[in-house]
């Protein structure tokens, strides 16, 4: 049975073992997963980059590294599947250009220290590059800027996202073999004299190879073992206290009477304490308390059946006076002078401490004043616990769920305490929007990217990435012309028109009827306009 650990993968993955089934984090990653349902799933590895001696990155040579770096990671790292080889650049499809920032600020940078001419400002948190802007608040870090032009001077850190889509099994094969490789070349970084490189992705880890088990469920042997432990001792005590000279069944007979019923009640309320979880939405809590509660019952079993009938194996070698550790040698009778051995002082002292200590420990229950201190106490621990339970806050987060040898904890520990903090965007999935023909869908989804925008400890404007916004000027244009356009379409052809019927058709029917024919096609054919 124990050959079956060999196979075993641990998994920790906080939004799948760690989050509730309702919580809001599940909902929007079914969002998200429904708005990419057509491409496929994401695919994401974060690769830091930093200073091996803590330093700014923005130095000459450290600036050829992480560009050697970068085009290493982005077109020669390769890997085999079904003998082909594939670089990121094959598989990336629409998404290479998420990796393209860190190359255009540094290259950028790199020239101009070599030049000294600043034909493009590289500010911060975002630069123009030739009308083009580039959000660098997600590549670079620790970051400080001239405080007048806003000029980025230095940086702690610099992060490459690599992004992708994967649709079919051979996509997923070949990008987990990628991110795998990825993460053997930072492993090689690690005395590197200049950068040291870190790799993380959900793949590395979450691995999904094998039999997976949660790190938490490691602890139920232990628990289950204090259990087992306290049960044995009141096994044990229990047959001790039973008469020698009675037969071995006997004895069994009644230790089975005096502990069982304690067995059963602590077993009882252990099972009642881990069951309740099994009913929590947490798929970590409820796994750890399936696998406790089943515990707790082969425990119960296991002693009532099993370590019942080893007591009995025990009982009848000390009725055969057999050795405890050779069950071949038999122990002699004890002599007359061995029964009459009287204790020594010391002992006759403790035996009259603790029957004094036990017949006033007996006396302070019995009395009437005890009960109102033990429920003033009860009152004290529950005012106590009370406030403990209101003062509790979620901690939960990926650093914890690592080994302090982990080579993940020192990245995720840069993610937590610097990118997220300094680089965290928010994705905004609209999966039913309007008519963007409607005049009114464009002016309306404005409102709600502003909104996003002004909330407080928002980056701004300068951190919005829209497929729509490069397209605005010329949306408004259109909005803000075809009214007069189409006013004055129809105006003059209705003018033109009433001029030739009046020179060549005098007769006010033939004037009326053509003049509103004239008016309602116009009208119609700038309305179909206006739509497309």
């Amino acid at each position: 049975m124990c050959g079956g650990v060999l196979r075993f993968k641990e998994v920790n993955n906080v939004r799948d073992h760690f989050s509730a089934a309702d919580s809001p984090s599940r909902y929007e990653f079914a969002v998200a997963r429904e708005f990419f349902q057509e491409l496929g799933s994401p695919f994401h590895v974060v690769v830091a980059l930093k200073a091996a001696d803590e330093g700014n990155i923005l130095r000459p040579k450290y600036i050829e590294k992480a560009l050697e770096i970068e085009d290493f990671l982005q077109y020669k790292l390769k890997v085999e599947h079904e003998n082909r080889t594939y670089a990121y650049s094959d598989f990336c499809g629409t998404q290479c250009e998420t990796s393209d920032a860190v190359n255009i600020f540094l290259t950028m940078f790199r020239d101009q220290q070599r030049k000294g001419t600043n034909h493009v400002k590289l500010t911060y948190p975002s630069m123009d590059v030739f009308g083009h802007r580039v959000y660098l608040a997600n590549n670079i870090f620790l970051v400080k800027t001239n405080n007048l032009s806003q000029i980025v001077e230095e940086s702690g850190l610099v992060a490459i996202n690599f992004h992708a889509i994967y649709n079919n099994e051979s996509s997923v094969a070949i990008m987990r073999k990628w991110e795998k490789a990825v993460f053997e070349y930072s492993q090689s970084t690690i005395k590197d004299p200049l950068i040291r490189v870190f790799c993380t992705s959900e793949g590395l880890v979450s691995e999904e190879f094998g039999f997976e088990f949660l790190p938490i469920v490691t602890v139920v042997p232990f628990l289950i073992l204090a259990i087992g432990v306290d049960d044995v001792f009141i096994f044990i005590h229990a047959f001790h206290l039973t008469n020698d000279k009675h037969s071995v069944r006997e004895r069994i007979a009644e230790t089975l009477a005096d502990a069982g019923p304690s067995i059963s009640i602590t077993s009882l309320t252990n099972l009642l304490s881990f069951g309740i979880g099994v009913f929590t939405n947490t798929p970590a809590i409820y796994t750890f308390c399936v696998f406790i509660s089943v515990a707790v019952i082969y425990d119960y079993i296991y002693q009532i059946f099993f370590f019942s009938a080893v007591l009995t194996l025990g009982g009848q070698r000390e009725a055969r006076r057999g050795n405890a550790y050779v069950c071949c040698l038999t122990v002699p009778p004890p002599t007359k002078n061995e029964k009459q051995t009287k204790p020594n002082w010391f002992a006759r002292a403790a035996s009259r401490l603790l029957a004094v200590v036990l017949d006033a420990w007996v006396d302070f229950s019995m009395s009437l004043w005890s009960k109102f201190i033990v429920g003033g106490v009860m009152l004290a621990y529950w005012a106590v616990m009370i406030h403990g339970v209101r003062q509790i806050k979620v901690g939960l987060s990926s650093e914890k769920l690592f080994l302090d040898d982990s080579p993940l904890l020192e990245l995720v520990r840069i993610q937590t305490n610097i990118i997220f903090k300094e680089g965290g965007q928010v994705a905004v999935f609209v999966n039913n929007p309007s008519d963007m023909h409607l005049p009114e869908t464009v002016p309306e989804i404005m409102r709600i990217l502003r909104r996003f925008e002004t909330t407080n400890n928002s980056v701004g404007a300068a951190s919005t990435h829209m497929w729509l916004l490069p397209y605005l000027p010329y949306v408004g244009e259109k909005l803000l012309s075809i009214v007069p356009v189409t006013q004055q379409t129809v105006f003059f052809a209705l003018v033109c028109m009433l001029i030739v019927l009046t020179l060549f058709t005098p007769s006010p029917v033939t004037i009326l009827t053509s003049s509103c024919s004239v008016l309602s096609i116009n009208l119609v054919f700038d309305f179909e306009r206006r739509k497309c």
